[in-house]
């Protein structure tokens, strides 16, 4: 998302333009129309960072970047990613005009490359390749912090999300993707990529920058996903094992949790726990005969001593 905020530029006594504010969000067409002299180009090149503006701001994905507060830019990559920072180089010397380097993350983290508060550097990593680029921060980048949170939401399970605030235009969420992506017009795009590992049995988070308050009631504001954040679940080895003896010993098994459903089903059919395929969202439960139901099922399947039916709860009101 790019944002500009009351925008002005001013050559001497000459105002270009004053007041000028809107957003541009991914995918989305903009028309920038007016006569010879209206200020397009200048503001071209201010979105650019080629101009500054004499007021206002220019805020990309909720990143302000100032590039006049630098003397060179370090891009720090490995594989793959290395080709694709050369080709940031190119760009962004063409359109910044300041000089570029591009390091191999393996070498970067031996050598003593000169840094100071005017060096902008850009690190890039994918899968596959992040342990020369991991350890390339961690030599660099000790963990002091360099913002301070001026608000905080522990993680709650009657929200299932935390998140903080570094100032008023910067706002984090983490939580269940299916929560968090309720009201967000890009979901279809997104909450299947996070379904798909929850099917595999991954514990799934989303990071998103969300525009708005943490003590918001409703997540209607604008939310715009940054990643995906999966954690495996450890199955002991002897579970499989276990839960077999307890078969045949007549217990029945069931497990409540208030993860996602199709995770904990997954992770419970890896522990041997029969029946776990067959799963109930109590967040789908709207109405009295919808708990009627689920309650009517697991009876049924307690009378016929069939095992190990995965029951989700979202607040633990069932049962």
């Amino acid at each position: 998302m790019l944002r500009l905020e009351n925008l002005a530029k001013l050559y001497g006594l000459k105002v270009v333009f004053k007041g000028v504010s809107c957003r541009f969000t991914a995918g989305s067409i903009t028309l920038l129309a007016g006569g010879n002299g209206a200020g397009k180009s200048t503001l071209l090149r201010i979105i650019a960072g080629l101009s500054r503006p004499s007021a206002g701001e220019v805020v990309f994905d909720g990143l302000q970047l100032d590039i006049s507060r630098y003397d060179s830019i370090k891009i720090i990559a490995c594989g793959s990613s290395y080709h694709v920072g050369m080709v940031g180089k190119y760009n962004l010397e063409k359109l910044v005009r300041i000089p570029v380097e591009v390091v191999l993350a393996s070498e970067f983290r031996y050598c003593d490359p000169i840094i100071d508060s005017r060096t902008l550097v850009v690190v890039i990593s994918q899968s596959g390749e992040t342990l020369d680029t991991m350890a390339a921060l961690r030599r660099y980048f000790t963990g002091q912090s360099m913002q301070t949170a001026i608000a905080a939401m522990p993680f709650r399970s009657a929200k299932k999300y935390g998140g903080v605030s570094f100032h008023e235009d910067e706002t984090y969420l983490l939580g269940a993707p299916e929560i968090l992506l309720a009201a967000c017009p890009e979901k279809d795009r997104f909450l299947p990529q996070a379904e798909e590992w929850s099917a595999k049995g991954c514990r799934v988070l989303l990071l998103a920058l969300y525009d708005g308050k943490l003590d918001d009631e409703a997540l209607t504001a604008e939310m715009m996903p940054l990643a995906l954040i999966l954690l495996s679940n450890k199955i002991r080895p002897e579970a499989p094992q276990t839960f077999a003896y307890f078969a045949q010993q007549g217990v029945r098994t069931k497990v409540i949790s208030g993860d996602n459903a199709m995770a904990v089903s997954e992770v419970a059919k890896r522990a041997g726990i029969k029946g776990a395929e067959s799963y109930v969202d109590a967040r789908t439960l709207e109405t009295d005969e919808d708990i009627a139901a689920a309650v009517s099922f697991f009876a049924d399947e307690r009378a016929s001593f069939v095992t190990g039916q995965v029951l989700t709860c979202d607040g633990g009101f069932i049962l």
